[in-house]
């Protein structure tokens, strides 16, 4: 039972109204330029392909240089599952969304009850404290935001995302700054 996750069931208003807010708040991040650009996941004209090309070059470049490169992978364990509630809905004012669309957001996010469902056979419902709702429309945007700030703390290394898979990549020779980060 523990490789299953749960999957959000919603009315079709819910999903409709779901469409519309990230319609919103895609537009809102990118025309305020509030993503990183290291970010290729869930977003317009970004794909996997489009962050291996950017890290290809970089490692092609320091290469062609002559720098060995240190390259750390990461991808976190059931990443979508984890994401802190409250500090996804704090960083919301972040991202200079407040007012009714924070509060509608925070409603949203709260008080849910997961079940499993395999076959015929339900779990018993319990609270989801923590993560982005599954099988939403607004669950992969609100992941990448959370990601986003996240990823901000790193100084000085260079990095590629693609949703939740990150790679850390920096020359060989200041290898402590990529142990830091």
């Amino acid at each position: 039972m523990e490789n299953y996750r749960p999957i959000r069931l919603t009315s079709p208003f819910l999903k409709i109204m779901e469409r519309v807010i990230v319609e919103k708040l895609n537009s809102h991040l990118e025309l305020n330029n509030l993503m990183s650009d290291h970010q290729h996941g869930f977003r317009k004209y970004c794909s996997t392909l489009c962050q291996l090309v950017v890290i290809y070059d970089y490692i092609q470049s320091a290469l062609d240089r002559g720098i060995p490169i240190d390259i750390i992978l990461i991808n976190l364990l059931q990443a979508f599952d984890r994401i802190s509630l409250q500090k996804l809905i704090h960083y919301l004012e972040v991202y200079g969304i407040k007012g009714q669309l924070k509060n509608w957001l925070s409603v949203y996010l709260n008080d849910r009850k997961i079940a499993v469902k395999v076959a015929d056979t339900l779990s018993t419902w319990i609270d989801a404290t923590s993560g982005v709702p599954q099988g939403s429309f607004l669950g992969p945007v609100l992941f990448v935001m959370y990601i986003d700030i996240c990823i901000n703390a790193i100084s000085q290394t260079d990095f590629g995302l693609f949703e939740d898979d990150t790679k850390l990549l920096g020359e060989a020779s200041v290898s402590s700054q990529i142990q830091s980060d």
